[in-house]
């Protein structure tokens, strides 16, 4: 007979990264900014979860549009992006 599955409620830091495709240094760096919330389980303290609803949170609070898309709306007309629209155009 199977077992139950179970959905997980934390994640290990490669775990995360694995779920969210991404790499564990991103991860990290999400973390070392504060941008994600870690949890130690024990009293030693060696093993940092994300729990499934700060992951979610963190996830949720990020920009829907790439860095590229972002700076290239901030442009005034007649730069790059303009430009770049007409290359090769008489």
């Amino acid at each position: 007979m199977d077992e139950p599955q179970f959905e997980k409620l934390a994640y290990s830091i490669p775990n995360f990264a694995k779920a969210v495709d991404l790499s564990v240094d991103t991860i990290r760096k999400a973390i070392d900014r504060n941008d994600l919330i870690v949890v130690y389980p024990t009293s030693a303290g060696r093993k940092p979860l994300i729990t499934r609803k700060d992951g979610e949170a963190w996830l949720d609070s990020l920009p829907t549009e790439s860095p590229q898309d972002r700076r290239e709306s901030t442009l005034p007309i007649g730069s790059e992006t303009s430009r770049r629209s007409s290359f090769g155009k008489p």
